[in-house]
């Protein structure tokens, strides 16, 4: 297998499990909290929310629009 696949295959993985994490952290804290952690999740993932908000479904868009900064 290329290289290049499986640096691609690394870097959204490390994309995905943040995401998750993100998500996990919102269950039980506010996105605006002064926890840490949820600080970091949040500044790091907002961008990369942008970036993939063209493909993101509408329905989480909107949530996001609504409860997102």
């Amino acid at each position: 297998m290329p290289l290049y696949i499986l640096v691609i295959d690394y870097i959204l993985g490390i994309i995905m499990w943040t995401l998750i994490g993100r998500s996990a952290m919102n269950i039980f804290q506010k996105e605006d909290s002064e926890f840490f952690f949820m600080k970091v999740f949040v500044k790091y993932t907002n961008p990369i929310i942008k970036i993939f908000k063209f493909i993101t479904p509408s329905f989480t868009a909107e949530i996001y629009k609504i409860f997102g900064k």
